[in-house]
This record gives structure tokens, C-alpha cells and sequence, in this order.
């Protein structure tokens, strides 16, 4: 049982319209619900991201490339531009993320319900930061090889958490380039 107390209504929600007794006093009880609740949902999607591209650069420093000249997969160009890519991904999906923490903060401090556009671009920054999150992930698994999809490797492990995470509605990118 949960009670009635405990529920909100997600469409007057979305308005800016939850009733809370601390909103005059803490500033996170006025931050825009829709933002917010995708941009929590998105922070799992960076940090899978992040651990990994760190766990697959454990793994290059001893890969081989099969029936190539590389001993060391470390070694390839090919490898070191499709990680420098990834990385560079990452970084287009935190400033996404980042921007948008800073937009609900602001919102949230001046006591104004954050404004339409800026919650459509909200949306649009989290559907764009999962779809780089994604984007990135592939580029990493792919240098994976055969032994990638073992479920021993943590990278295929991360893999499907990143893929997971742009499959609900709210999350997923091409909902959030429409509505922007």
C-alpha cells in the first residue's frame, strides 16, 4: 500500500503543478519534472559509457588483432581513431547531460518554472546524449572481436546497458529530435 500522499499526477507534474510543503524553501522541490526525471535516467547510460571504454583500454594493451601484422591491438591506427572518436562522443553526451543539470538548477534557484522551449531542449539533450552514448558504445564494440560478446567481457556487459537504456519512450533520441 502507498498512500495517496505519496502520489503526483505526471501530466500536472509536467506543468510545473506538484503540491509540496518544502518547494518555498528547497529549490530541488522546484526543479522541472520532466527534465529531471530524464536526466537521472540518463546518468547510468554516461557512467556504463565511461567504465566502458575504461575496461576495454585494459584489454587493448594485450589484444591481438587476428591475421594481421598488430601483436598489440594498441598499436593500430584503426583502434587508436575509433577510441579517439568514442571519447570524443563521451564528451558530447557529458556536455549535453552537463548543460542541461545547469538549466534545472538555474530554473529551479530563480523560482520559476523552467520555460517550454527549455524543457523541449531538455528533452532533446538527454534523447541526444543517449543516442551519443550509444554511437560511442558501438564504436568500442565493435573493436571487440569474437571475444567481445563473451559474457565474461565486462564491455559487452556495458554494451547492453547503453543499448537498454534508449528504449524507453522518454528516452529514446528520435521521440526527443520530433518534439524539439
Amino acid at each position: 500500500f502507498v498512500p495517496e500522499y505519496r502520489f503526483i499526477d505526471p501530466v500536472a507534474a509536467a506543468e510545473g503543478n506538484v503540491p509540496s510543503e518544502y518547494a518555498s524553501e528547497v529549490a530541488l522541490f522546484r526543479s522541472a519534472f520532466l527534465p529531471v526525471l530524464s536526466a537521472v535516467l540518463v546518468s547510468p547510460a554516461l557512467g556504463g559509457l565511461k567504465s566502458m571504454l575504461k575496461a576495454f583500454l585494459i584489454q587493448v594493451k594485450t589484444r591481438r588483432i587476428a591475421y594481421t601484422i598488430y601483436e598489440r591491438q594498441a598499436e593500430s591506427v584503426v583502434t587508436q581513431t575509433k577510441l579517439a572518436e568514442a571519447a570524443m562522443l563521451l564528451d558530447e553526451a557529458q556536455f549535453h547531460q552537463d548543460r542541461l543539470g545547469e538549466d534545472i538548477d538555474r530554473w529551479a534557484e530563480s523560482g520559476e518554472y523552467m520555460p517550454y522551449d527549455l524543457r523541449v531542449r531538455a528533452r532533446m539533450d538527454i534523447g541526444r546524449a543517449l543516442d551519443l552514448c550509444r554511437a560511442a558504445a558501438n564504436l568500442i564494440f565493435s573493436l571487440g572481436g569474437g571475444s567481445g560478446i563473451a559474457i565474461s567481457n565486462p564491455v559487452q556487459r556495458y554494451f547492453r546497458d547503453i543499448q537498454a537504456s534508449n528504449s524507453h519512450p522518454l528516452q529514446m533520441a528520435t521521440v526527443q529530435y520530433e518534439i524539439y
